[in-house]
């Protein structure tokens, strides 16, 4: 009789382990964070925007305040990094220089935004945020 009660306590502990893994390796692979893109305004130099969304395609450079709303609105969107390959063309496109010869490339297309050849989905990103830049 002892045995078998053994039996059952080794066969009820292993199932509860196995259980309690199993629910673990599932939610840290559903649970993405979210991040931003952490641009950090005293080491930004240069900021160039390019848009696709008027028509000629134009391209300026940010001057002061432009440039501190443009990185404070960068920092705002919340990102989450996906397998997806990179959309074709852009409707804005971010040239980032900054201290020590940094260079970031930021473009959004739709819900996705690539930075620096890695594409994350990206939340809250309207397509007309940045046309002001450009009026």
């Amino acid at each position: 009789m002892e045995e078998v009660a053994m039996k059952k306590y080794f066969l009820m502990t292993f199932l509860l382990v196995f259980v309690i893994l199993s629910v673990g390796c599932v939610s840290d692979k559903t649970e993405e964070e979210a991040t931003s893109m952490g641009i950090y305004l005293e080491q930004v130099e240069k900021i160039t925007v390019s848009t696709q969304m008027t028509n000629p395609k134009q391209d300026i450079v940010l001057e002061n305040k432009d440039r501190e709303d443009c990185v404070n609105k960068l920092n705002e969107y919340s990102l989450k990094q996906t397998n997806d390959e990179q959309k074709n063309g852009w409707q804005y496109l971010f040239k980032i220089e900054q201290e020590g010869g940094v260079v970031n490339l930021v473009s959004f297309m739709d819900d996705r935004v690539t930075v620096d050849g890695t594409v994350y989905e990206v939340e809250g990103y309207d397509s007309r945020d940045f046309l002001y830049l450009f009026e």
